[in-house]
């Protein structure tokens, strides 16, 4: 799972690296990042129930931003909500809230179309979160912030020896 991804990086991250963002190229750390990623999980879950989600009513808890146990904690319960969730068939609509110059409209969505765009936003910020890493020397490993066709795309590639 994605949100794995997370959880195994977050033990091997001091408090600094965590929070750590070079002004004023970056507005946000690997935390803050890590946060955001977690509102949208987050909306989307309380959406779920009522068929309506609104993405821009985040909690936005700032411990996320700066607790890295908190956060791994806040992960693992959006991780367990995920898995208990009831099949729902490919299609189950859903209404999504779309802010189209500051009006709130709902759209037509799906469940599985919301969870791809989860899945790609996670991997956007978990990005960013890999270069935040990297300018401080941390590596988090080449599949980090990298999307799955990417990754089946560079095996496939890879110049065999024989």
């Amino acid at each position: 799972m994605l949100l794995g991804q997370a959880q195994q990086l977050l033990p091997k991250l001091n408090d600094a690296q965590f929070t750590y963002f070079p002004r004023p190229a970056f507005q946000a750390g690997v935390g803050t990042h890590l946060r955001h990623c977690l509102d949208f999980y987050h909306a989307f879950l309380a959406g779920l129930p009522n068929g309506g989600v609104d993405y821009d009513a985040r909690q936005r808890d700032p411990q996320i931003e700066h607790d890295r146990h908190y956060a791994d904690a806040k992960i693992e319960a959006i991780a367990q909500r995920l898995r208990q969730l009831p099949m729902l068939p490919d299609n189950a609509p859903l209404q999504v809230k779309v802010n189209d110059s500051g009006r709130g409209v709902m759209g037509h969505s799906s469940v599985s179309r919301e969870l791809q765009a989860l899945i790609e936003h996670t991997i956007h910020h978990y990005a960013l979160m890999a270069v935040l890493l990297k300018l401080q020397g941390f590596d988090p490993g080449n599949a980090f912030g990298v999307a799955p066709s990417t990754l089946l795309h560079w095996q496939s590639h890879q110049p065999t020896h024989g």
